[in-house]
């Protein structure tokens, strides 16, 4: 967990590292980092394929745990009295610095209301109501851990803190050339962040060499990643393939690559690498190549 004071905190369940994120503002109202470590947490469910923020509206069934989840702590000036769905309601006013929540409501998006209401919205609970039953029904194979990011006057401080008494790593960066610069600092702790989960998804197997093989093509841009990916891996077999034969191989371009992956996307799940499946799948259709790579990375 992300904790903020306002503690802003994620939680990983320890299918991968688990851990829980501290971090205190030095400001009594306004959370300070909550909008960097929300981008940072939400855009690695496309990027590696993973699960994202579970919603509370959905059955136990269908809810599969997020290895992140994004807690906001409030003062106890602003929580006392809450009822638990005005507590929700509350964490979302505070991420967004205090704006109101607005969702897509009205006539016209009726019919989408499971995706894209209110109700849907405040599904994905952000309140620190949220932790004891978080780790209820994540429990199985998980553990939780706890790292904190604070802001101490001029320094950030980072500290994992891991399951059992005195078991911590700490450190302390100086931010003071920054100038007390938001934005400069919002940027350092984003690269941080970033730097940190990349190395993670690393240890999970999630990217080969530069390669991120469990890319979810869930927009344009990261289809067209995703193409440029099985292009790249079968061009570095070229010389292979070619041999097999290379008037097949002058068969691909883009667009088969493209109908490749789009025939690969009808069955894609989660924690499935599609840039590997298609590519085996280009290699079976064209070169009878049962298994170019594996797939249980």
């Amino acid at each position: 967990f992300f904790f903020f004071k306002q503690k802003t905190a994620y939680e990983i369940a320890q299918r991968l590292v688990g851990s829980e994120m501290c971090i205190r503002d030095r400001y009594k109202t306004d959370p300070y980092f909550a909008i960097s470590i929300l981008t940072d947490t939400t855009e690695r469910s496309p990027t590696f394929s993973l699960f994202p923020f579970e919603n509370q509206r959905d059955p136990p069934t269908v809810k599969v745990p997020s290895l992140c989840h994004l807690i906001l702590l409030l003062p106890e000036s602003v929580t006392t009295g809450l009822k638990d769905e005005d507590l929700v309601k509350a964490s979302w006013t505070y991420m967004l610095g205090k704006r109101d929540v607005r969702a897509l409501n009205g006539p016209y998006w009726e019919k989408y209301k499971e995706k894209v209401s209110s109700e849907r919205l405040f599904g994905h609970d952000f309140s620190y109501k949220l932790i004891p039953k978080r780790r209820e029904y994540a429990k199985v194979n998980a553990k939780h851990h706890t790292f904190l990011i604070e802001k101490k006057g001029d320094h950030i401080h980072f500290c994992m803190l891991f399951d059992g008494p005195g078991k911590e790593i700490s450190k302390e960066i100086d931010v003071k050339s920054l100038g007390g610069s938001r934005l400069a600092e919002h940027t350092l702790v984003k690269i941080l962040l970033n730097t940190h989960s990349t190395l993670v998804m690393g240890k999970y197997g999630r990217y080969e060499s530069n390669i991120m093989i469990f890319v979810r093509p869930s927009n344009n841009k990261l289809i067209d990643r995703a193409i440029r990916y099985v292009t790249y891996m079968l061009n570095q077999r070229k010389e292979e393939l070619c041999k097999i034969d290379s008037k097949k191989f002058d068969l691909i371009d883009y667009k088969f690559v493209c109908n490749a992956l789009f025939a690969e996307i009808e069955t894609l799940v989660y924690d499935e690498a599609i840039v590997l499946k298609t590519f085996n799948r280009i290699c079976k259709d064209l070169f009878s190549i049962a298994k170019a790579v594996q797939l249980d990375t």
